[in-house]
């Protein structure tokens, strides 16, 4: 069981991200559907989730699925990726609740590095 969810509803965009991580040995979870998100939070299959948008309006258009999966994720880790600047008031909005915001084009090794950082954290937090 992993317990890095990758959510993209664009599979090819989606498995290129994946197939990068598992080379710098991470095993994500690849979900199209916001369904099946929610799921994997339900059963506690998802300790770090990273939500991969490619617009606005593909965020605007799921913003009923994200805020059920982001009220599910109290304690969970979510890094949301976004061709939007952390500077725009959406993405101001969702780092005043907590979230990480990554402008695109991504740097890899930054994001494993936030990976590993809120791994490290849950591995603490379940060891109290």
């Amino acid at each position: 069981m992993s317990n890095l969810v990758i959510y993209n509803p664009d599979k090819s965009s989606g498995n290129a991200l994946c197939n990068l991580l598992r080379r710098r040995d991470l095993k994500p979870i690849h979900c199209t559907k916001a369904e099946d998100i929610l799921q994997k939070i339900r059963f506690g299959a998802a300790a770090i989730l990273v939500l991969d948008f490619s617009s606005l309006p593909s965020m605007s258009a799921l913003t009923k699925d994200i805020e059920e999966i982001l009220e599910l994720v109290e304690k969970i880790p979510v890094i949301i990726l976004s061709p939007y600047s952390h500077e725009e008031s959406e993405m101001k909005l969702l780092q005043k609740q907590g979230y990480y915001i990554m402008e695109k084009p991504i740097v890899l090794e930054k994001l494993v590095a936030l990976i590993h950082k809120h791994t490290r954290n849950a591995v603490n937090l379940n060891s109290d």
